[in-house]
């Protein structure tokens, strides 16, 4: 009988120690795991985390809603200032990746008021496989988070809807040359109705919205041009600045030191809080951390464009 009740207690113990050896090792291995996880993240999502932990302690203006200028000035002087030496080199890094990623010739191309896209760039289609979403067209690589950030911008209780995607160059010459004909029928000679209309629209050749990466985004209850230039920074588009980048979006005409005016360099003289370009989640990261929407920042997404592509592709497009 003893023997008996020596034998269960061995078997007993031998049962306990297996499951406590097994235990040991599912916790072993999440720690791994864990330590594991954090190298995986990448430069720009670590510091993101910093910045976005920051922002969320950000005072509050008089009216209840986050400061956006100042959420972007504590993140650059608490969070980069430390890191200047070693960013532009993990910009370059930073570029590379996505430039295999979307393998994509003209991803990084900085076309602007100044700079016109490729000659050879077909008038009437996109070089990028497109597809709808709605009504609109937006090239097909940018559908997917495009989509995650109209469905989290709902359920943070606004209407987003898309005013336009992919135009090509033939739809964007009718666009432009509709501006153009009524400022001369309004007494301009027609240097000088053209001047003027490329404050409102891009001549064709010119705009962003050619290359299937750039949307406009507005919201129901500011849609006209005016109204939302004026409420850049309530609704919507508070939302827009503090979010985009979140899902590989900016914005790339910020607005400046007045409301109706973008900030310099950035490719066109009128703000258009609305106008999102996709340039990769990582560079998103890079430039919302390094300040592009503070309108006392000299970076722009435009001029950052510019010196990648010049980096990749060893030249710089010829300014008109």
């Amino acid at each position: 009988m003893t023997k008996h009740i020596e034998a269960d207690s061995s078997k007993l113990s031998l049962l306990l120690t297996i499951l406590f050896t097994i235990l040991s090792c599912v916790l072993w291995a999440i720690v791994l795991l864990f330590i594991l996880k954090i190298p995986a993240l990448t430069w720009a999502q670590q510091k993101i985390q910093i910045v976005l932990t920051q922002s969320h302690q950000a005072p509050a203006s008089d009216d209840g809603t986050a400061n956006v200028e100042t959420q972007t000035t504590t993140k650059t002087v608490d969070v980069v200032e430390t890191l200047i030496a070693d960013q532009q080199g993990y910009l370059k890094e930073i570029a590379l990746d996505i430039f295999a990623q979307y393998d994509y010739s003209l991803f990084f191309y900085p076309v602007s008021q100044k700079i016109r896209l490729p000659m050879d760039f077909p008038t009437t289609e996109a070089q990028l496989p497109l597809v709808k979403i709605g009504e609109v067209s937006v090239a097909e690589i940018i559908a997917s988070p495009l989509t995650d950030l109209m469905e989290a911008a709902k359920k943070a209780g606004f209407s987003p809807y898309l005013r336009s995607g992919f135009r090509s160059i033939d739809d964007q010459y009718t666009a432009y040359s509709k501006y153009v004909t009524e400022d001369t029928a309004s007494g301009k000679n027609l240097t000088e109705a053209r001047e003027y209309a490329t404050r409102f629209s891009a001549p064709p050749g010119y705009s962003e919205h050619h290359l299937g990466l750039a949307v406009d985004l507005l919201d129901y209850y500011y849609p006209d041009w005016i109204v939302a230039r004026n409420n850049y920074d309530k609704g919507l588009y508070l939302w827009l600045r503090q979010h985009a980048h979140e899902y590989g979006f900016v914005i790339s005409y910020p607005t400046g030191t007045e409301k109706l005016l973008a900030k310099p360099d950035s490719g066109y003289s009128l703000s258009e809080p609305w106008h999102l370009r996709f340039v990769g989640n990582d560079l998103a990261m890079w430039l919302i951390i390094n300040g592009y929407l503070d309108p006392q920042n000299e970076i722009t997404v435009n001029g950052i464009l510019r010196d990648i592509y010049s980096t990749l592709d060893g030249s710089m497009p010829i300014q008109r």
